[in-house]
């Protein structure tokens, strides 16, 4: 048994433990065995947690990689049960100072408007003869006594900080926008410890600086750049030396290269000094170009002649030239950085799910670095026509895509082993096609595997991944959240058990050397990772986390082509458990107490950030059409830029994993509790009434807050909706009175503005439509016979159930066996229909569409007619009523066939028409599918935000 104590005295220095010395700060867990000579009392009895342990080889080795020892029956974190401790800042700023103290005071100021929260400055005064005396509160100020020259002060500044970024920084710079955060995201996706600035005159606001090149004719390291416009040098990029006005290093790499190098005198060239060690070191330097950053350039230099300055520089030149001989600098910088490169395939196994895996691809082609050489293997293990068609078609469209095909459904594992084996790239991302990939998600999961030699598998933090998910805070979506996690992270590349295959980056060599994925063994696919996890990590290899990186994994794609997926994951449980339970539980009781990767939950939950900008209000939430069209606005706006989500005051677990949100809505006790919630939290936000009970809870929110914007979505004429005995839900009174509450508008079709500016006496109303997604509604394999398919809810009698059953009955008796009747959500009595699918969910309906010939709408009055244009983009021909909603897109005898409701015979004639005549049905299907692809919901989304933008 391993146990478990918590220090609960001041700070212990630990001696002889495994891996190495460290200090134990009060509150923190640690292995009583490993801490035999501390006294008691740095431990609590009543604290004590057991925790039971097991056998796990590990490997200490030097920095060279060199094995000096292998411990037995230690956990698998490398060390990490003394965690890393909490409220660590995640910048420090050092700023060394030589007179000249009326910049120093602009630098300061603009430092307090730019810098996130917790940032720690520390000033070091190096003219001790002009004392600083009034520094703003939260500003350390460091006085060595002596002048120590630019690299002394930097090191003696370092020396105060904890951030796990450290910038030095000019007292004659004026750091603007988000500088901080810009250069730490260049130094994750370019991969760099090292990130420079770009520099501007202060006058002209042109480039000063922007890097340095090393020109081997001249023997000297220069800028080409000069006075370029800003604009011109806007791009990152990996570069062999930056400044050392503004530079950002990572903490570890400043320590191990140790510091600035003093030798240079009193300045000049412990930039480029330290920039060529750390490539020496196997670093990267980069190159940040979206930070403005003015630099008065020699300022800081103080009050020397310039004949004293040049002297400086001549003698500094002199030991730089003796230090880094022209043969030293080529052989660092040879072929750099093209030899720091990583070359990575990206595997994405596709059966159908076309949505997802165009959401998956489009994602992975914007915001992977392009620095990075990579490729995607799309392996199409036998899609339908349409799905093969399209990404054949988008395949051939982009240089990164690979497509390969199964010539029969062979399963997940199979296909991934396919490409695997026509794949030769250093690292393999293997990625779910219901996986959507954040701003350079890449390359941070390849700075966690650099991290250590021995890491061989990489896992990022995500919404779904069984015991390493991490949901997103409430009223977030997957990009804020990922902002979140990249600004809180800690780097702490904690291990892992049990990495899950969503987006898994394995390295090749590991691969193989463990035997490579056992296909034979687990079929088509479940439990493979993990089996793999235990052979790397039965091999001393390490599995961890990107900390840093947050992607979402929306579900249900990978797996769709096998049916009843809980059989399936079961099956696979099965037949890891019997080959290594004896083994993974002990591990999996410890993960689980521990609980490592939920460490930064609290900072994302609990992180001050953009509140969300758009908030759709609902009372219940449940899967129907006026829901979904809020979700598919919001997830677009996401994609704008917006952070957009919904109120509510119910929602079940279960609905919201079927909505297909990017987003985690918020969720209230009841309907006060929002509105007061709302009100208080919201700022600078759009609140949109969704029904007209919700328009009184918009208006609440808004009442007397300038920067809160009430707006009002109208979809129906919500007082002609019935309860099945023909009571109406609501007054024609009470919800009229809500068109004049909120002046501020959205309404979805023709017949719903016309009917609510006929009440409110004037034009209500921007109009902007519903939309489909002709990638989830499209047309499938048909059978043989013609299938007649409809809506079936008789507790609705507006949807006309009840003439649809007599058209169903007439066409049974017409053609009998020869015309399969279909219908879906509600029994629907005794009607001769040959299939009753029941309810379905979104993708299941498009499916079954999809394999409809003839869709009946029989509806009285529809706000748009969700049912009518999806049948069309699934290619089935519309027959419909002239239901109002139809005119919004649909045109008799050119993409649909329109009758009265009610008329039993017409809509009958219509039907038998397109029964008898294929040719005619082919020409209503593709007039009816090029109709509903101008209603992609990608459209309907830049409607929403151009509306949105305009009306603030």
């Amino acid at each position: 048994m391993t146990f478990w104590r918590r220090n609960v005295s001041a700070k212990k220095q630990i001696i002889y433990a495994w891996p190495d010395n460290f200090e134990v700060e009060p509150g923190e867990w640690i292995r009583a065995d490993l801490v035999s000579q501390l006294g008691q009392d740095v431990f609590s009895k009543e604290e004590d947690l057991e925790n039971e342990s097991f056998s796990f080889l590990v490997e200490r080795r030097d920095p060279h990689g060199n094995v000096i020892k292998v411990l037995e029956d230690v956990i698998p974190s490398s060390g990490q049960a003394v965690q890393t401790a909490q409220g660590t800042p995640a910048f420090s700023v050092v700023i060394p100072v030589y007179g000249m103290h009326e910049y120093l005071r602009v630098c300061l100021h603009e430092l307090a408007k730019t810098v996130p929260p917790g940032t720690e400055v520390v000033v070091v005064n190096d003219k001790p003869g002009e004392p600083i005396d009034w520094l703003p509160d939260g500003v350390m100020l460091v006085e060595p006594g002596t002048t120590c020259g630019f690299a002394g002060a930097c090191n003696r500044g370092f020396e105060e900080t904890t951030g796990r970024q450290v910038v030095f920084l000019n007292s004659d710079t004026v750091p603007r926008g988000d500088w901080l955060r810009q250069m730490r995201t260049t130094g994750r996706r370019m991969m760099a410890g090292v990130v420079g600035a770009r520099l501007l005159y202060p006058q002209s606001e042109k480039t000063q600086h922007a890097g340095m090149f090393y020109d081997p004719d001249e023997g000297v390291f220069t800028h080409m750049h000069k006075n370029l416009p800003k604009e011109a040098m806007d791009q990152d990029e990996h570069l062999q030396a930056v400044s050392g006005a503004c530079l950002m290093v990572d903490r570890v790499l400043f320590d191990k290269l140790g510091g600035f190098s003093t030798e240079y005198g009193r300045g000049y060239f412990e930039d480029v000094d330290l920039c060529l060690r750390a490539i020496q070191l196997g670093d990267r330097v980069a190159y940040c170009g979206s930070t403005e950053v003015l630099h008065h350039e020699s300022i800081s230099m103080g009050d020397k002649s310039r004949q004293e300055w040049l002297d400086q520089l001549d003698q500094a030149a002199d030991v730089f030239r003796d230090k880094w001989p022209l043969e030293r600098i080529e052989m660092v910088t040879h072929e750099y950085p093209a030899e720091r490169t990583p070359r990575v395939d990206i595997v994405v196994a596709v059966h159908n799910a076309l949505r997802q895996t165009m959401n998956c691809l489009e994602s992975v082609l914007a915001r992977t670095p392009d620095w990075i050489d990579w490729q995607v293997w799309v392996v199409d293990d036998y899609s339908d026509k349409f799905t093969r068609d399209t990404l054949v078609e988008f395949c051939r469209s982009n240089d990164r895509l690979r497509y390969i095909r199964n010539e029969k459904n062979l399963g997940y594992l199979p296909s991934i082993q396919k490409a695997t084996e026509q794949s030769d790239a250093p690292w393999i991302v293997y990625l779910n096609s219901d996986v959507i990939v954040t701003d350079g998600w890449l390359a941070k999961m390849l700075n966690a595997a650099e991290s250590d030699q021995k890491v061989a598998m990489v896992n990022p933090y995500t919404n779904n991944a069984a015991n390493l998910s991490t949901p997103m805070p409430p009223g977030c979506g997957y990009l804020e959240t990922d902002r979140r996690v990249d600004e809180h992270s800690e780097l702490r590349r904690f291990d892992i058990v049990t990495p899950v295959g969503f987006c898994l980056l394995v390295e090749r060599e590991a691969l193989e050397e463990c035997g490579g994925w056992d296909v034979e063994y687990y079929g088509r696919g479940y439990g493979e990772e993990t089996d793999l996890f235990m052979r790397m990590t039965e091999a001393g290899y390490r599995s961890v986390m990107a900390d840093d990186c947050y992607v979402l994994h929306e579900g249900g794609g990978t797996f769709s082509q096998f049916g009843d997926k809980k059989q399936f994951e079961q099956e696979g449980y099965r037949r890891f458990m019997s080959r290594w339970s004896a083994r993974i539980n002990p591990m999996l009781r410890v993960f689980n107490k521990q609980t490592p990767h939920q460490y930064i939950q609290p900072a994302v939950c609990g992180a001050a950030g953009v509140r969300p900008q758009v908030v759709f209000v609902f009372h219940e939430v449940t899967l129907c059409g006026g829901v979904l069209a809020v979700v598919h606005i919001c997830n677009q706006l996401l994609e704008m830029g917006w952070d957009a989500t919904f109120a509510c005051t119910k929602l079940q677990e279960s609905t919201l994993s079927r909505l297909g949100a990017r987003f985690r809505p918020l969720v209230y006790p009841g309907q006060s509790n929002m509105v007061s919630s709302l009100r208080k939290n919201l700022r600078n936000a759009d609140v949109v009434a969704t029904i007209w009970v919700t328009s009184k809870d918009a208006a609440l929110v808004c009442e007397g807050r300038e920067d809160l914007r009430p707006a009002y979505f109208i979809q129906d004429v919500e007082y002609l909706f019935k309860f099945p005995n023909g009571i109406p839900y609501s007054s024609k009174e009470e919800v009229v009175a809500t068109y004049d509450l909120i002046q501020r508008q959205v309404i979805n079709s023709d017949w719903v503005q016309a009917t609510v500016s006929e009440h409110t006496g004037r034009q209500s109303g921007h109009k902007i439509g519903i939309g489909v997604d002709p990638l989830v509604f499209y047309p499938r394999e048909r059978g043989e016979k013609v299938r007649v398919m409809s809506h079936c809810r008789p507790s609705t009698p507006r949807r006309g159930w009840d003439f649809l059953a007599q058209v169903f009955t007439q066409l049974k008796i017409r053609y009998g066996s020869d015309v399969e009747l279909a219908v879906y959500d509600q029994d629907p009595g005794p009607c001769p229909v040959d299939v009753n699918l029941g309810q379905l969910s979104p993708d299941q309906l498009a499916r079954e569409m999809g394999r409809a010939d003839i869709f009946l709408e029989g509806s009285k009055y529809q706000g748009w007619g969700m049912s009518g244009l999806e049948a069309m983009a699934s290619g089935a021909c519309l027959v419909t009523t002239d239901n109002m909603g139809i005119d919004n897109y649909g045109t008799d005898e050119h993409d649909c066939l329109i009758v009265s409701h009610g008329d039993v015979d017409g809509m009958l004639e219509a039907a038998s028409g397109l029964i008898d005549s294929r040719s005619d049905r082919s020409f209503l299907q593709d007039a009816g599918r090029e109709t509903a692809e101008l209603f992609d919901w990608r459209y309907i989304g830049q409607e929403w935000d151009r509306w949105l933008r305009e009306t603030r």
